[in-house]
């Protein structure tokens, strides 16, 4: 039948040229008649078309018996033939010559998950371990892979191609067994994406077109497989190497871990969250994002132990200003007040970080982080001359402790202004500018302004996810400063969500966790 097909698109071909005369097939209705014996049977006479000789046209070369082969095919084969996944792998993994054939035929076996080296071997490993479960399973149940191939072939044959007598054509039911090949390793794949939380797993539609074949792949080899490449996952040990790796590539896929770390998290085991933020950055260490681990991670613990937070927000300056860009996060001032308790720890703090990014001594950071919180139990004898000194040395210091104790701004609905009393004490004066009468969605205990309400609904109607700029444009034409926006609407949230922040900075945009706003929401 194959060969039919291809002859009778030969004589479609040649028909432009050629006029057919006669197309004759002759063979029994017998369905054991081999390919070759179908293909003797066909007989085919072509004559020239006599309209050919007649047209004319200067503007037409004739180059009808000019022929010229490029002998191109040699390097163009050797090249696909090198980098097939069996030929790749036959000799690091020693894999005999049906198994280089199997993977030499699989397709999708390059795309940046399962081409990476430690993956691309697990992935074989894992491959041929559930073929020879298979063979097993079928063995004991009075039967074999290919058996189960043919009955496969036959039910998608007559399902794609509408023909059901086709006999056993060897090179049919290789096509098939060959998409069966592709769905074990695709599970393979798909399962171990699965337990490395990296995405884009392979819909088997694309290699099973029909309905019924579907099914009847499920039914025969799906059941099986997935009980099998389950017990592998279970007794798999990744190595560190292949975490690296990973975590390069998916450079988001730390924040998978760090939410199961922040669910399982209790104060006892404040010290096992710790040590696996620590071992968290180790996996990361070749991730561009590392820095925003310890940004994460030193608002979470800022309630539960304010020296580990200060630490890793300390991590988190340290990274940021080794990565491409110095995007300088600050701490909210919620959360700086928490940790805060006097002036003088925010002055001591303030002054480790201008070290920080002048000598980008880590060491001598951390250090200095629980001198913050030290008592500070001798009086202090202040030289006025060594002051001035000091002022000259640190004036950049100076003003920036200035604009923190001698705070005054306006948003859309406050004019707030800080002025420090003494060591002890900050007065801040909060004037209202505008009552809330805008009707909200929210629930009633938080209030909104008009300008709030309206910058969430911008967040929520475009999936919970804007570009700074756009953020900024719109505080910008209603007369307010983005990051003053930000900062109070998350300020209001801030007791509702657990001391958790509404809305993030995430590279160049802003966005929500969906599950965060739905708890602002009235019930």
């Amino acid at each position: 039948m194959g060969a039919l097909v291809v002859i009778m698109i030969i004589i479609f071909a040649l028909s432009g040229n050629k006029k057919l005369t006669t197309a004759k097939s002759t063979y029994t209705n017998n369905t054991k008649k081999s390919e070759e014996e179908l293909t003797n049977n066909i007989k085919i006479e072509v004559t020239t078309s006599s309209s050919y000789s007649s047209y004319k046209d200067d503007s037409v070369i004739d180059v009808t018996d000019n022929h010229y082969k490029l002998n191109n095919s040699l390097a163009i084969q050797s090249f696909n033939e090198d980098w097939k996944l069996g030929n790749r792998y036959k000799n690091k993994l020693k894999l005999n010559e049906q198994e280089v054939i199997t993977l030499n035929n699989l397709i999708d076996t390059d795309n940046k998950f399962n081409s990476t080296e430690e993956i691309a071997i697990e992935l074989i490993r894992m491959f041929f371990d559930t073929l020879d479960e298979l063979q097993t399973i079928f063995k004991l149940n009075g039967t074999s892979f290919q058996e189960q191939a043919n009955a496969f072939a036959e039910i998608a044959i007559a399902n794609d191609f509408r023909y059901k007598n086709f006999g056993y054509n060897k090179p049919i039911i290789n096509t098939f067994t060959n998409d069966i090949y592709q769905c074990i390793y695709k599970s393979c794949e798909n399962k171990l994406r699965d337990y490395f939380s990296v995405g884009r797993k392979t819909d088997f539609n694309w290699y099973l077109l029909s309905p019924p074949a579907f099914i009847d792949y499920n039914n025969r080899f799906q059941v099986h497989i997935n009980k099998i490449i389950q017990k592998y996952i279970d007794d798999l040990k990744p190595t560190e190497e292949i975490e690296i790796l990973l975590n390069k590539y998916d450079k988001n896929r730390w924040k998978i871990k760090m939410q199961q770390f922040e669910q399982s998290f209790t104060e006892k085991d404040k010290l096992q969250y710790i040590q696996s933020i620590y071992e968290l950055e180790k996996m990361n260490k070749s991730n561009p994002n590392i820095e925003n681990i310890f940004f994460q991670a030193s608002r979470f613990i800022a309630k539960y132990d304010k020296v580990t937070s200060l630490r890793f927000y300390i991590y988190y300056l340290y990274y940021d200003l080794k990565s491409t860009t110095f995007n300088n996060k600050q701490i909210t001032k919620t959360i700086q007040k928490s940790l805060f308790e006097k002036n003088e720890q925010l002055h001591d703090f303030e002054v480790i970080v201008i070290e920080l990014i002048k000598d980008k001594d880590l060491n001598k950071a951390l250090s200095a982080v629980p001198q913050v919180y030290a008592i500070k139990r001798k009086p202090i004898v202040l030289d006025k001359t060594l002051i001035l000194e000091e002022q000259k040395q640190h004036s950049e210091t100076i003003i920036l402790l200035d604009k923190i104790l001698n705070d005054e701004h306006e948003n859309e609905s406050t004019s707030i202004k800080t002025q420090e009393i003494n060591s002890e004490e900050v007065e801040i004066k909060i004037t209202q500018k505008s009552e809330i009468t805008q009707k909200s969605i929210y629930s009633s205990g938080i209030e909104f302004t008009p300008i709030q309400l309206e910058a969430l609904e911008v967040l929520s109607k475009n999936n919970f996810s804007i570009p700074q700029s756009e953020l900024e444009a719109f505080a910008k034409s209603k007369g307010v400063f983005s990051n003053q926006l930000i900062e109070r609407i998350n300020e209001i949230c801030f007791e509702i969500l657990d001391d958790d922040v509404l809305i993030e900075e995430e590279d160049e945009y802003l966005t929500i966790n969906p599950n965060y706003y739905q708890r602002l929401l009235a019930k």
